[in-house]
Parts: C-alpha cells; structure tokens; sequence
C-alpha cells in the first residue's frame, strides 16, 4: 500500500511494479519457509489482487486535504483521488476488514468536512478494504456530523487552553497502557 500512497496525483498506479515490490519484500522476509508460509502468500496476492483494482487508474487530485473547525487546520489524507464518471471519489486504502464503526470515527467526519468544503458536496468518500467486502461509502446522518464537529471543537479549545481532563473507566483504565504513570486510575471506583 506504501506504494500506491506515495504516487503523485498524475502517476498511474502500476500493478507490476506493486507486485515487484511484494516479490522482493517476500524474498527479503523468509516467510517463504515458515510453515504457514503458503498461506500467508495466499493471503498477500488476494489483498494485491483487491489492490490493483482499489488503487487502478490516475489519481487527478493530490491526497492532501485540510479543513478548519475551532479556529484550527486540520490536515486529511486521502490516499487516491479519482474522477469516475464526474464524480470525485476521495478513496482511502485499508489492509483490513472493514468494522461497523468505520463511518462514525471522527476521522471520518473530518475526512467528509474536508473533501466537501475542497470539492463540493457531490465529492464522495469511500475505503477500500483489502480483505472482507471491498467497498463501504462514507457517510453520515447530518446529526451525527455536527455533534462530531462540535466535540471536535471542544477539544481543540481544551486544547488550546491547557486543559487535558482525565477520563476514567473502570473497563478501559485496567487495560490501558499508560495505567501505571496515569493520575486518574485513583479516582476509580472499587470493582
């Protein structure tokens, strides 16, 4: 995927040069011996399969977007742009299966407030996955959108004015990395 991303916008994505990159990669790892070495190809050349028809074509915008929300640039990436039949598609490339929860992420929201104020509204916003079903559109119900903005702006202006409150959880707390530098676990109820 490193390779499709780093294409500049008016390169053409080359699937032989992708797989040429995959021979040398698998080459250099050993994975060729390993006893689920086969698998582990198979799995490989499906997801490359998925990748050369995900990443196909000219990309006619650079993948660079920003957007602004409580005062800040906030910068979106967008691994390939596309105009498919007058509609520009913002594609993003994942090597895994798509999750439920992948349209609601506030990446998302930024990535839609971003491509609609730099391309307008009819621009769509799609992730590509390399495994499991292809294809999931990018969208959000207009009330979701705006409470995702507004927490995003409260953030940002928690932020900007210092304040970085500790949000306790006696589910997430226990299995957080930072659990023993963290202040906050004191506040935790008894379970």
């Amino acid at each position: 995927m490193r390779y499709a991303r780093g294409l500049d916008e008016a390169q053409t994505y080359d699937p032989a040069e992708a797989e040429r990159i995959f021979e040398e990669a698998w080459a250099a790892s050993g994975l060729a011996d390993h006893a689920f070495g086969e698998a582990y190809r198979r799995l490989v050349m499906t997801m490359l399969a998925r990748l050369h028809v995900a990443a196909a074509g000219t990309a006619t915008r650079p993948g660079a977007l920003a957007t602004t929300i409580g005062g800040s640039t906030i910068g979106a990436l967008a691994d390939r742009i596309f105009e498919i039949d007058g509609t520009l598609v913002i594609r993003n490339l994942r090597s895994g299966k798509p999750s439920s929860g992948d349209p609601d992420r506030l990446s998302a929201t930024i990535m839609l407030k971003a491509a609609s104020e730099t391309f307008g509204a009819n621009a769509r916003v799609e992730n590509h996955y390399l495994l499991g079903e292809p294809v999931l559109p990018i969208g959000q119900t207009t009330a979701k959108y705006n409470k995702r903005i507004a927490d995003c702006e409260t953030a940002i202006g928690d932020i900007a004015a210092g304040r970085y409150p500790a949000v306790t959880s006696d589910f997430r707390c226990p299995r957080c990395p930072y659990l023993f530098v963290c202040p906050s676990p004191e506040g935790l109820s008894p379970s």
